[in-house]
């Protein structure tokens, strides 16, 4: 019996292992994303860095990366007219843990660039008045920068009804946005902000220097007791 229980111990030891593992292998997906320099790579170059798989859209370059296990999609979008430098650069990702009874779900919006006047004069506006209208504006335009960045896999119909990942990734977004703008609570500077919003949904803006902003935004659910993707 003493057997029993060690081996049963082991096998699930061993198995909380292998989904550790799957984790953290979901994290070392290559994305070219961080390979892009705003401001100084040329049009051609970020083709380039993008890799082979990059598509050339009116105003830059796309790429849609996808890894099957976990199930992690990358969509990087780099704004770079054809002669100039890269302007602003957005990564919509998705991810899905599958564990025994259920499965978590993740989106992640990352956008490095310029802010138009309207946000920057809303962030220098630090009254308690226009907090409400400045999130609004702020998750706005995040949502803005995401439908500039979609490919065909991302707003054709047809195509989002046969793709268990992509139409759940998007109503997540969705989702996410709405609980900031309803429940968020954001704390901000002239050179920063931080909102917390949620079921764990979140947001920052950090001042990188040169007229460049980074912001984040995030969002997750869990499915289950029964997996559906």
């Amino acid at each position: 019996m003493r057997h029993s229980r060690i081996s049963s111990l082991r096998l699930g030891t061993a198995f909380l292992a292998i989904i550790a593992t799957g984790v953290a292998l979901g994290g070392c997906m290559a994305n070219p994303y961080d390979g892009v320099a705003l401001r100084t790579m040329s049009a051609q170059n970020v083709g380039k860095a993008l890799g082979p798989s990059a598509v050339a859209t009116g105003d830059g370059y796309s790429v849609d990366l996808q890894q099957p296990w976990p199930t992690v999609i990358h969509l990087v979008h780099v704004a770079a007219p054809a002669g100039g430098a890269a302007r602003w650069k957005l990564d919509l990702s998705g991810r899905v843990t599958h564990f025994i009874v259920l499965q978590t779900i993740n989106v992640g919006v990352s956008y490095e660039g310029p802010l138009p006047a309207e946000l920057l004069k809303s962030l220098r506006n630090q009254s308690p008045e226009s907090a409400n209208e400045f999130l609004s504006d702020f998750v706005g335009f995040v949502k803005a920068k995401v439908h500039e960045s979609e490919t065909a896999k991302w707003t054709d119909a047809a195509a989002l009804r046969n793709d268990q990942y992509r139409s759940r990734f998007l109503g997540l977004l969705d989702v996410t946005e709405a609980a900031l703008k309803g429940q968020g609570r954001a704390e901000r500077t002239r050179f920063a902000v931080d909102v917390s919003g949620a079921a764990g949904s979140g947001l920052t803006l950090r001042y990188l220097g040169d007229d460049v902003y980074r912001i984040e935004m995030w969002g997750g659910a869990t499915l289950g007791p029964l997996p559906v993707l």
